[in-house]
């Protein structure tokens, strides 16, 4: 098909972007001093084996490869990998100087995620173990930390199979078909839906404070009507060796910088003592309050001491009120039905280890490019950076602790569930986006009595942690027999039929409900045929149209957004998942994305149109997505008349059918969109010829050169006009200079497209200079240039300017 012309539809989405305030300016200055953050993601020394000796500061690391966090302690193909591949202990060790000012201060270094145990040495002392890949924890290297010489910070990471650490420790299938138990280190598949990958997968910051200092803040909202009102929880802790009479203040700013509300108290703290206080922070007139169409954000900045600050921590928070009515979820008063769809978070070749561009552009794509307004992070915590985009952008969450289909009955597991559950509510409860504590393991209890003393520890958690949301977790539907537990949100996956849809959903309670996943089973990669292309847009259309002919229900979350590498299917090599509405590399397959996409509001977020159809052949009929009132389609400039929508008729925008009869021709099919009687979009697409020639597009112009951040690079072959023939499979060689490629060198086109990733080398002022060839085909070149890495933040941290910049990219056709 040729180039899409959505010309309109681009222009109206950039002026609702700048009026949803996404784009309109930069993030405003943040000063958290004299607290010190510092990005200590770069300059790690790597071994892919369990070095004898690896926590010493006088071991010989010279022959280590240096590399950059997030890490993937092994780079897979996209497809097919032994399963086995990254179940090994690896080890990372970084050198680096304490600043003189650091004396007398406390010295934490956080790691966002290491997959699975992680064993944390500075100089040689043991410092810390953590179980378990999908949280943060913190390690005080006060005690071991050097101010007068070299540290040497090493990390054992065991990526093993872990029987006690969830979601691990399911029983295995032996080759009699009888379950058995696995021992740790055992490299063989479990029964979980997902792969864990191993390696330091999210980002590692240091953090340097005053003795007297915040060790978290909670906020939450109070009320938003007259005016609104904040809770903030500052737990304060002074670790000074006198007593100190402090003032624990807040501070809250609109998203320009703009003072809106203070609070104070004065409170005294005896040496070693830590203590919460509670301020009330307010009223704040006319509040912009948070939703996903308008995801506005306050700064909340928190600092304790006396006539100065001694520290001060920086945090996005939003203002909004959740309720349920008649069992539906309400934001700030009024109804909202989610329309999501589940989210793994591994990327091909990397795994897991995904930098926070990559980790945000997943949720641009979830927003922008398939018109969700929710997503369920199965069936772990997310990327702190993917929670802080949904935030920017307005995606509601329901956050899940990692379990799949498997409660473990000894203590150690339990315990290890507990300690995630407390880890991510803690790391998690100031995001706005945070609808719903998923602390219920995924598809394991068959009964309301199974696990039921696990569950009364989670729920507590949720209570005491944050009782401003409910507890969940996702049942199946055959599982939870109508029974709940109060102040409950029910979660059920809905796979009680596939295709009748009388089935579908099951008969609601009157209590809070949400469908957490539903779905088909049917693999469709990119190279399927039309006709199940179509079929695939039926089923996902018909299960939002029920939904939304539910008002009662809250909700429903597909399964799932993005196809996956996967245990699922018992095959000796892990293989993909294909049964997602994008491809692995997050490229719409067929035309289901585009009719998810067509939901949103024109209003908001623009009007657009999209043709389901390859314009290949003879069929009888044409499908339109668009959110427009009316559409009239040409072939080859000739009408076949203007229409109001005939499909799916509860949906928020109904698809268009239109009777072809004979009037397919070969050459150019448009689609014209109205509203109110006037052209408000427009899409043209010729029938595929012989491929030409290949083209490159990046997702970005430019990425940090800091050896983290990567963007991806998707390869097109195109014909004559422009237009990308649907089942060119042509064998691709690729070629990256002045760079690292994160991918396989030599590929086959899928669906007349591929996709790899670049990173640029800790350093490198030289562009990326990218070259693709396939026989018979124009060869396509492409350069990515780099920025400067700036070590005192994250790239893409909450407060970096440069997120703004990031604006989803559509898919060529």
């Amino acid at each position: 098909m040729s180039r899409l012309v959505r010309i309109v539809h681009f222009i109206a989405v950039g002026a609702c972007l700048v009026c949803l305030g996404l784009s309109a300016s930069a993030a405003p200055a943040v000063d958290v001093s004299p607290r010190i953050e510092q990005n200590f993601s770069m300059h790690w020394l790597y071994s892919p084996r369990d070095v004898s000796g690896g926590e010493s500061a006088a071991l010989d690391d010279s022959a280590f490869e240096q590399v950059s966090v997030p890490h993937a302690n092994v780079l897979l193909p996209a497809e097919s990998f032994d399963p086995d591949t990254f179940r090994f202990v690896s080890w990372y060790r970084k050198h680096f100087r304490a600043d003189p000012s650091w004396k007398n201060k406390l010295v934490t270094v956080r790691f966002q995620g290491v997959m699975t145990v992680a064993d944390v040495y500075l100089n040689g002392k043991h410092l810390a173990q953590h179980q378990g890949g999908y949280t943060s924890f913190d390690v005080d290297l006060t005690p071991a930390l050097r101010l007068d010489g070299e540290n040497v910070l090493a990390v054992r990471v065991d990526s093993r199979v872990q029987q006690h650490v969830p979601p691990e420790g399911a029983p295995q299938i032996s080759p009699s078909g009888i379950y058995e138990f696995g021992e740790i280190g055992r490299e063989a598949p479990k029964l979980y839906g997902f792969y864990l990958f191993g390696g330091i997968q999210r980002d590692v910051e240091l953090r340097v404070t005053d003795r007297l200092h915040i060790e978290r803040v909670y906020y939450v909202t109070d009320r938003i009507q007259p005016d609104a009102q904040v809770g903030a929880t500052v737990s304060v802790r002074n670790d000074r060796t006198s007593a100190q009479d402090v003032s624990v203040r807040v501070r809250l700013r609109d998203a320009q910088g703009h003072d809106v509300a203070t609070a104070a108290a004065q409170v005294k703290l005896n040496a070693g003592e830590g203590r919460d206080v509670h301020l009330e922070v307010g009223p704040v007139a006319k509040p912009r309050l948070w939703d996903p169409d308008h995801p506005n954000r306050y700064i909340a900045e928190a600092e304790v001491g006396d006539l100065s600050a001694a520290d001060r921590e920086a945090t996005w928070i939003g203002i909004r009120q959740i309720t349920w009515e008649g069992g539906a979820l309400h934001l700030n008063g009024n109804p909202l039905q989610l329309r999501g769809l589940n989210r793994h978070q591994t990327y091909p070749f990397i795994g897991g280890a995904v930098p926070n561009r990559l980790q945000r552009r997943d949720a641009l794509t979830l927003k922008y490019g398939l018109g969700m307004n929710a997503v369920r992070s199965s069936h772990y915590p997310p990327d702190p950076e993917f929670l802080d985009e949904c935030d920017r952008i307005g995606l509601m969450v329901m956050d899940e602790f990692p379990a799949w289909q498997y409660v473990g009955r000894d203590a150690e597991w339990q315990n290890n569930a507990v300690d995630a559950a407390r880890e991510m509510i803690l790391r998690d409860r100031n995001h706005p986006s945070i609808f719903v504590w998923g602390v219920r393991a995924n598809e394991a209890s068959f009964n309301e009595g199974d696990d039921r003393d696990l569950y009364d520890r989670t729920y507590a958690l949720v209570k005491e942690l944050d009782p401003s949301r409910r507890p969940g977790g996702a049942r199946l539907s055959q599982a939870w027999h109508g029974k709940m537990v109060p102040d409950e949100l029910l979660t059920v996956n809905d796979y009680e039929d596939f295709d009748d849809s009388t089935k579908f959903p099951q008969a609601v309670t009157g209590s809070p409900w949400l469908i957490s996943e539903f779905g088909h089973p049917r693999q469709v990669p990119v190279w399927e045929s039309e006709s199940m292309f179509m079929l695939t847009v039926s089923m996902w259309m018909r299960h939002y149209d029920a939904l939304y002919a539910h008002p009662e229900i809250s909700g429903a979350m597909g399964w799932a957004a993005f196809d996956y590498s996967s245990p699922e299917f018992n095959t000796p090599e892990a293989v993909t998942a294909y049964h997602c509405v994008d491809d692995i590399y997050r490229l719409p397959k067929g035309f289901a994305a585009y009719a998810m996409a067509s939901q949103q509001n024109p209003d908001l977020y623009g009007p657009m149109v999209h043709i389901l159809n390859y314009w290949r052949r003879t069929r009888p009929e044409l499908w339109v997505a668009s959110n427009a009132d009316e559409v009239e389609v040409k072939v080859n400039g000739k009408s076949l008349g203007r229409q109001k929508p005939t499909e799916f008729m509860h949906l928020p925008h109904p698809l268009f059918k239109f009777a072809l009869a004979d009037a397919f021709q070969p050459g150019p099919v448009e689609a014209l969109a109205y509203r109110d009687g006037k052209l408000v979009a427009r899409e043209e697409l010729h029938s595929p010829q012989e491929a030409e020639k290949l083209e490159i597009v990046t997702d970005d112009q430019s990425i940090v050169s800091d050896g983290e951040d990567a963007t991806r690079v998707v390869v097109y072959a195109q014909d004559k006009n422009g237009t990308v023939p649907p089942y060119e499979d042509r064998r691709i060689s690729i070629h990256v200079e002045n760079g690292q490629l994160l991918g396989m060198p030599t590929a086959h086109l899928e669906g007349g497209r591929i996709a790899f990733y670049v990173q640029a080398k800790p350093g490198q002022h030289q562009p990326i200079s990218i070259h693709v060839t396939a026989e018979g085909l124009t060869q396509a070149d492409a350069l990515v240039g780099v920025e400067p890495s700036v070590e005192s933040a994250l790239p893409f941290g909450p407060f970096d300017p440069r997120i703004e910049s990031l604006k989803f990219v559509p898919a060529k056709w």
